[in-house]
């Protein structure tokens, strides 16, 4: 508690004065800022009075499952979820207040293991002094097998580090089956962890694994001087879980909920998937998650076991980042102690090239428009039957892609979403009132990046949208030739203070390299500056020049993509005379075959600075 204090980092200036303001709820002026951190004295006395009402007949119990139907027998009012209630019996009280904590069932916990002692500041005792360190990460080691990124913190000055780890591994997105494994994987070996996740967590150590496109990623933080031990822990349990059938039967359940669920989510979030689905040369439908934990059965515990132990880790390679608190070779021991624990072969060439072509994104025609449209008539009957059947609200994603992330193109696409989105806004929401919610973002999409617009609507089908948001396109000429020369550089000194937002936060600050890290491997550390730079240089000509040769539908080379999410109760229109309209999944995946891909960002044209806008 007393290094939870201490040693704590500086938050957002908002989150401080609410967590102050019910400070003071509870606590006079002089404690405010200690006492949800301080323990002042001990009090036996208190502590026996607590610990005296925590007796069987003063219980709660809750139970949240679907073997408990029978006992649900009423309806609230709100969500018409089942619910019940019932009293405990005499009989199964009496036997709780009989139990006893005879033969080690219940004991006090031994000493936690990942309380730090040492508090010490490694850029205080630099060679050269903080002064002399690197600005940015510098590659320690660049090897078949690994790649290990470092910087010591100088500047949030805290005795914390943050370690994150990316295992590119071949086998965890070759197939849906195998994404749904290592998916169960992330999840069964969290919980298999929880046996001193909550002696870590007391002790200002955290950790996080979590399954992605590429293999997974493992995020450790918190105080330097234990990290090393809870890496250890953690990597040692990943290469060698238990995977207990009773705990794989759980979290194979949760990980069907997690699918299901996704059905029920806002229409707009399943515009958005769709664009995903589309835009990205190598995406499983979550459906097909779905269908293989659900219909196939082919998810059993036998082949489950042996894909984890045997196939999942057997390559792989390892790309982290040590940031913070801790010296080079304090970074190198660490990266060690994990290649050591896991085990396993560098990915082979081909395994890595496999690996990398994932990240790439498709090229829109310039000749047509393309729709993808999901509505309860051309569902599946599975996914059909999972869809929220009372929704009201529909939705559309319209992008315009503008190709690849270099700039100065990505900064004029980000200076044009800072001058129209809240003229967009204007129109589309509060003129109109189409929606709540309406968007204009940009979109990135691996290394391409386009301007997008997103609205949810109840009183709009998705066709009216498209053609409203179209109409407000028609006016972007004007709305950019009237801009002000001082509204415009008022716009663009805003989207350079933006870009060059100091990080609060050692996470932050760790979020953004990692970012340029993975899963792209762009190593573009200091592009806040590079792009405030570049945005310092544009020019309204320059936009609006932009805007008539790559995004107006006068152009003849737009490339745009709308994706529409049908509300139930509307009928589905027939597909609009030129353009290319993708009703289900399967016409999806035959026309993204005709597509050709972006350059990857290791390509010649993959991105970077350009002098072509």
């Amino acid at each position: 508690a007393e290094g939870g204090f201490r040693k704590r980092e500086r938050g957002e200036p908002m989150d401080a004065a609410n967590s102050l303001a019910t400070s003071l709820e509870h606590h006079p002026p002089a404690d405010v800022l200690s006492a949800p951190y301080l323990h002042q004295e001990f009090d036996p006395a208190a502590i026996e009075a607590m610990l005296a009402l925590l007796t069987p007949a003063r219980v709660i119990t809750l139970h949240s499952s679907r073997c408990v139907a029978a006992a649900a027998p009423y309806r609230e009012p709100w969500y018409n979820t089942p619910f019940g209630t019932a009293h405990i019996s005499d009989e199964t009280l009496e036997r709780w207040a009989a139990a006893s904590a005879e033969g080690g069932m219940l004991r006090l916990p031994d000493p936690n293991p990942f309380i730090p002692t040492d508090f010490g500041l490694v850029c205080d005792s630099a060679p050269g002094g903080a002064e002399a360190l690197p600005r940015l990460p510098t590659r320690l080691l660049d090897e078949a097998g690994v790649e290990l990124w470092h910087k010591t913190d100088a500047t949030f000055r805290r005795p914390k580090t943050n370690m994150w780890m990316a295992l590119q591994l071949s086998q965890a997105y070759a197939t849906p089956l195998k994404v749904v494994m290592t998916s169960l994987f992330t999840r069964q070996l969290s919980d298999e962890l929880t046996e001193f996740s909550y002696h870590a967590e007391v002790a200002g150590l955290h950790y996080r694994v979590q399954s992605s496109n590429g293999g997974l990623t493992i995020l450790f933080g918190g105080y330097s001087h234990k990290l090393p031990a809870l890496l250890q822990r953690v990597v040692s349990k990943l290469a060698a879980p238990d995977l207990a059938a009773e705990r794989f039967a759980i979290q194979r359940d949760n990980v069907r909920r997690g699918y299901a669920n996704f059905f029920k989510e806002a229409p707009y979030q399943h515009a958005v998937y769709l664009a995903s689905v589309l835009l990205e040369v190598r995406r499983h439908h979550i459906l097909d998650y779905y269908r293989e934990v659900v219909e196939s059965g082919s998810l059993d515990l036998d082949e489950y076991r042996a894909f984890v132990t045997g196939e999942l880790l057997a390559s792989s390679r390892m790309l982290a980042l040590c940031h913070g608190n801790a010296s080079a070779e304090q970074a190198g021991e660490m990266v060690a102690a994990a290649r050591a624990a896991i085990g396993s072969k560098p990915l082979s060439c081909d395994e890595r090239r496999e690996c990398e072509s994932m990240y790439r994104a498709l090229v829109l025609p310039a000749d047509s428009e393309v729709w993808v449209r999901q509505h309860p008539s051309t569902l599946p009957e599975d996914q059909r039957l999972l869809a929220n059947a009372d929704e009201t609200n529909s939705a559309i994603e319209v992008f315009l892609q503008a190709g690849v992330d270099e700039r100065p193109r990505t900064m004029l696409v980000e200076m044009l979403e800072q001058v129209l989105h809240k003229c967009a806004e204007q129109q589309l929401r509060t003129v109109e009132q189409l929606g709540y919610i309406v968007w204009c973002t940009s979109r990135f999409t691996y290394n391409t990046v386009g301007l997008r617009f997103i609205i949810q609507s109840a009183v709009a089908s998705p066709t009216t949208l498209d053609e409203r948001i179209e109409a407000f396109l028609e006016t972007v000429p004007a709305l950019l030739r009237d801009l002000s020369e001082v509204d415009f550089a008022d716009y663009r000194q805003a989207l350079v203070e933006r870009k060059l937002e100091v990080d609060k936060k050692l996470r932050q600050e760790t979020a953004r390299y990692w970012h340029e890290m993975t899963p792209l491997q762009q190593y573009d550390f200091d592009r806040n500056e590079r792009d405030a730079e570049a945005v310092r240089a544009l020019t309204q000509p320059q936009l609006a020049a932009f805007w008539d040769a790559t995004l107006s539908r006068a152009s003849g080379v737009r490339r745009k993509a709308s994706f529409q999410v049908f509300a139930p109760h509307l009928e589905l229109p027939p597909p609009p005379d030129g353009v290319v309209c993708l009703d289900t999944i399967e016409a999806v995946q035959q026309f993204k075959k005709s597509l050709s891909a972006w350059p990857g960002v290791h390509e010649e044209g993959g991105g970077g600075d350009s002098l072509q806008s």
